[in-house]
């Protein structure tokens, strides 16, 4: 099977650092866990300290997640009834000239 270039993994590979990083810290801040973490190593290092950074990690994951789709929501909601206003408002005035 040959492999098929895909730009996706591009992106992955520069955002996975700074999401995994962010996430352990924002997880090691929220369960008040200090630990001596070197951020010049490589991410999958953290999975060597021990389940508690590792539950830290994925806890930071999940709150940066909810946070990301709670925004995304409100954006999407605010252009989709933009759309739909817009498309009523010239359905109405189509309807209007035909009278």
């Amino acid at each position: 099977m040959k492999y098929r270039y895909s730009g996706d993994l591009d992106l992955f590979y520069l955002t996975f650092p700074v999401f995994y990083l962010a996430s352990y810290k924002l997880g090691t801040l929220f369960f008040g866990i200090s630990a001596a973490y070197n951020s010049g190593g490589k991410p999958v290092d953290i999975l060597k300290l021990g389940a508690d950074l590792t539950i830290a990690a994925v806890t930071g994951g999940i709150i940066i997640g909810l946070c990301l789709a709670v925004t995304t929501y409100f954006i999407t909601r605010k252009i989709y009834t933009k759309i739909r206003s817009h498309e009523k408002l010239n359905h109405n005035s189509a309807f209007k000239s035909r009278l």
